[in-house]
């Protein structure tokens, strides 16, 4: 069975075909688009990640550094004085500080402590896709007329 990935096509990261349960994605930097990804796995790469349904990023490492710059320069339609903005760009710089700084993925887990890498690629993800959300609602401006919507998500 033929099987393939799409990650987040926008930060440089293309749909990969495999042909065995190993997922492998690679970002535009690091491969052609002729290219097939190495089929030799890294020696800084975990077996699993123990959730189910939820592979191993073998390029985690690459793949956080494109997203957490995609976000960062997703941030700027919000104005540069907001609380939101100021808060999520601290966090996305320090995340990004060290995932840049450190090559070993056990090591980022552990200093950014919000889960594994593959959750860290997912979470980041999901907040890219929010930002215009918060760019056009601005729920940090008080209003007593403004009525914020309230998502539920399902995980």
């Amino acid at each position: 069975m033929r099987r393939g990935l799409t990650l987040f096509a926008s930060a440089g990261v293309r749909t990969v075909p495999t042909s065995s349960s190993r997922l492998f994605l690679t970002t535009s930097r690091l491969a052609s688009s002729d290219a097939a990804p190495s089929p030799v796995p890294r020696k800084n790469v975990k077996a699993s990640t123990g959730i189910a349904g939820l592979d191993v990023v073998p390029n985690a490492r690459e793949v956080l550094i494109g997203l957490y710059n995609k976000y960062l320069a997703e941030l700027q339609v919000i104005e540069p004085t907001s609380p939101y903005r100021k808060l999520v760009e601290n966090m996305t710089r320090e995340r990004l500080r060290i995932v840049e700084e450190n090559e070993d993925i056990a090591k980022i887990e552990e200093l950014i402590d919000n889960g594994q890498v593959e959750e860290l690629i997912q979470e980041a993800m999901e907040d890219i896709k929010e930002v215009p959300w918060w760019a056009e609602h601005k729920p940090w401006e008080d209003s007593p007329h403004k009525r914020i919507p309230v998502f539920e998500r399902e995980f």
